[in-house]
């Protein structure tokens, strides 16, 4: 995202998952100014966004604080 809520400003972010529910615990993001953080630089850097997101939803269960946000997944009645 660039200049949509503050302009001058970009930012992306990735979300971090509990491994066994797949529900979102937290989330890592970068932002900054965004004639250095512009598209070409946010194209170059997502994919390692995404992949230390990756890990850190793949250690997060083996956090208590965070295995415990994973929950349950939701049951619907039926």
């Amino acid at each position: 995202m660039q200049d949509t809520n503050t302009p001058g400003a970009a930012a992306m972010a990735a979300n971090i998952v509990h491994p066994q529910t797949g529900r979102a615990i937290g989330n890592l993001s970068v932002a900054g100014p965004s004639l250095r953080l512009g598209e070409a630089q946010r194209d170059a850097i997502a994919p390692e966004l995404i992949a230390a997101a990756a890990d850190l939803s793949s250690v997060g269960a083996f956090s208590e604080y965070l295995g415990a946000l994973g929950g349950r997944a939701a049951v619907t009645p039926g």
